[in-house]
This record gives structure tokens, sequence and C-alpha cells, in this order.
């Protein structure tokens, strides 16, 4: 439904769309997934990076031990609105925790959620101001890609400095003050762990590395489309805008939203005539949800579905708890969120 208001708002020809799609070049949107894969792994490991530097891990989690977290996260975000996939990270990356001998509390989980979503919007934003104000991109974009960078580099900067308080309100609202301080304190130390020179090196270069999955991705659909004359500069204005498009998920998967960010540039600077960029952000979303669902159900058969619960603290009562901490962790990855996985 959210497809075909986008064909009425642009009053595209529905049989110009439907040929364009089905005169692509399969070869390289098969492309598009592999690399759009790359990009959730190493999304994974940038995660993994900050994750290790809180209190009580030492270590303990290998590399690609949250790949599986991160996938079956992107599948329920995939199908449901509001990013409820960040509650599935969260319970599962603990129950990886536990079978590592880690110690991480649901808040100190969500924490370095919300620590990998900065440290990766910051690496966007590297990317996407130097392009901003190099190519000819709406003034629209323009200062709303500024104002994120900026904002994100400010919270960033704060969350680095400043730790979370030690003393904690009382009654009712000292159960969620505490998940809250537990995600800032999270934060805070994932951040902080990337002053060692090693670290940060390390941690940057795989969070510049996951955009440049994504902007490779984006190209190779637009070779699919035969949208390749367009160039990398167009690639890299539609991930600018699919990024802060995503940044508020207002339907499962971004359904409508999704094409209307990846059309805006290509249309907007470039003179792509509508079907062929709704073609294009259709095809784009394809490669990007087969690898959400494709891969999210692949690792999501090997987790334990009757315990997804058992990733919490034992107890009927200790895990309906933590579950709601889940939750209420789940508004800050909202509000930190960048990506789109």
């Amino acid at each position: 439904m959210a497809v075909l208001a986008v064909v009425a708002a642009w009053r595209i020809d529905v049989s110009a769309l439907g040929e364009r799609i089905a005169d692509c070049r399969w070869e390289f949107l098969l492309a598009a997934c592999v690399a759009n894969a790359a990009s959730a792994v190493l999304k994974a490991v940038t995660w993994r990076g900050l994750l290790a530097g809180i209190d009580g891990m030492h270590g303990r989690l290998r590399r690609l031990d949250l790949v599986s977290p991160l996938l079956v996260g992107a599948l329920v975000n995939s199908g449901l609105p509001g990013r409820v996939g960040e509650v599935a990270k969260v319970v599962l990356a603990r129950r990886r925790i536990d079978r590592r001998g880690g110690e991480a509390s649901v808040g100190q989980v969500a924490g370095s959620i919300a620590a990998e979503h900065l440290v990766s919007t910051l690496a966007w934003a590297v990317v996407a101001v130097a392009l901003v104000l190099a190519v000819p991109a709406p003034g629209a974009i323009q200062i709303v890609t500024i104002a994120s960078a900026a904002g994100c580099l400010l919270l960033t900067g704060i969350a680095a400095r400043i730790a979370p308080p030690a003393r904690r309100p009382a009654g009712r609202l000292g159960r969620p003050a505490r998940v809250v301080a537990e995600c800032w304190g999270a934060v805070h130390q994932g951040l902080r762990a990337l002053r060692r020179p090693r670290a940060a090196v390390s941690v940057s270069a795989v969070a510049l590395g996951q955009w440049a999955a994504q902007w490779a991705a984006i190209m190779l659909v637009l070779h699919a489309t035969g949208l390749a004359h367009v160039g990398p500069a167009a690639g890299g204005l539609v991930l600018v805008t699919l990024t802060l498009a995503h940044a508020v998920p207002l339907a499962p998967g971004g359904m409508g939203t999704f094409q209307i960010a990846a059309m805006l540039p290509l249309t907007a600077a470039y003179g792509v005539d509508p079907a062929v960029a709704l073609a294009f952000g259709v095809l784009l979303q394809i490669s990007e949800t087969a690898v959400s669902v494709g891969l999210g159900l692949l690792f999501l058969a090997r987790e334990n579905l009757a315990q997804l619960s058992t990733g919490l603290p034992a107890g009927s009562g200790s895990r309906r708890m933590a579950l709601r901490n889940a939750m209420r962790s789940s508004t800050v990855l909202r509000a930190s969120r960048p990506g789109r996985m």
C-alpha cells in the first residue's frame, strides 16, 4: 500500500515501473545482497568492540558472536514498526555473553548497542557531511545532515566524558532509573575504551567499512537498474537520505519512506525518471530485506525460541522484570538509532 501511495504521489506509470523491475540485471542485485550481508557483519563486529569495553566482559566475546543477535533483531525490525527488534538483540546478546562466561546486565547490553549507534553515526557523518557539501544536494538534505552530524558529535562527547550519577532515585522510579543509568554507563564505558589508539582505530575502521559496504550495495543496485551513469556521488546521497529516513521508523521495514528517500536525490539532483527511481528503490529494499529476512531466519532457527526469555535471569518473575527492563532500554536505543539494521 505504501508503494502504491508513492506511485500515486509521483504519478508514475505502473507498467513502466514493472518493466524496469523485470529488466533489472539480477547478478548485480545478488551482489548487492552480498554487500548488505557484509555490512551487517561489520556492524556486529563494531558492536562487539564496544561491548567488550564494559565492566565484566574481559574479552569474553569472540569477534562474530553478535552477528546472530544483530540479524535476528533486523528480522524483527523488518516485520514490526518501532524498532522492536532492539529488544531481541538485547536478549540474544545476553544469552551469548552468559555462554562465554561474561557478565552484563540488560541495561549494559542496551547501552552497548546505543554506543554502536553513536559510533556508526559518527562514521556516517564524516562521509555524509563531506558529500553533501561537495555535490549538488538539495538544501534541506544539507541542513538535516549537518545538524544530525553535529547533534551526534555533541551527544557522543557528553556520553564519553560524563559518567552516570552514582546515586539512583528510590521508590517507583528506582528501577527504570537504574536501567537508564546502566545504559548510560555502558555507553560511557564503551566510548571511553576508545581512548586506546588500537581500539579506536580498529572500531572506527570497521564502522567506516560498514557504510562503505552499504554504499557499494547501492551502487550495485544502480547498475542493476541501468543507473550507473549517475555515479558514486549519487549513491552516496541515497545513503545519506536513507539513513536520515530510517532514524524515524514509521512503518515495518520502512516501507514507503524507504522508496521516497531512495528516489529523492535521484529525481531532484540528477533528473532521473520517477518510475526508474522507484524501481531502484524497490529493488534496493529487496536487496536489504533479503539479507534481514533470509539470514535472520537462518540464525533464528539456531536460537531456541522457546527459551528466548531465558537469556535473562532465572525465575519467571525476574525474567518478566528483565524483559520489562529490556523494553525500557529499547526507548534509549530508538532515540540513538541511525542505521538500518
